[in-house]
């Protein structure tokens, strides 16, 4: 795995971490979303950000965000 691609993978684990203390947080799975992305995995990004819009429906932004995501398809 490159240096790059590493780093997203730590994340993604420490921010995991983050949820099963706490729980649902919006913004912590917005950025499981974005390092999934990253990784070149839409998917796992999109269900990241479905369960951060379940926590929190008020994103708009990131509504539109997986509207354009899912028309790329």
């Amino acid at each position: 795995a490159s240096e790059g691609t590493e780093a997203y993978q730590d994340a993604i684990f420490f921010y995991q971490k983050a949820l099963d203390i706490q729980g649902g947080i919006a913004d912590v799975l917005n950025r499981i979303g974005e390092c999934w992305l990253r990784l070149g995995d839409s998917d796992a990004a999109l269900r990241a950000w479905e369960k951060s819009l379940a926590v929190n429906p008020n994103q708009e932004a990131l509504r539109a965000r997986i509207k354009a995501i899912r028309e790329k398809r």
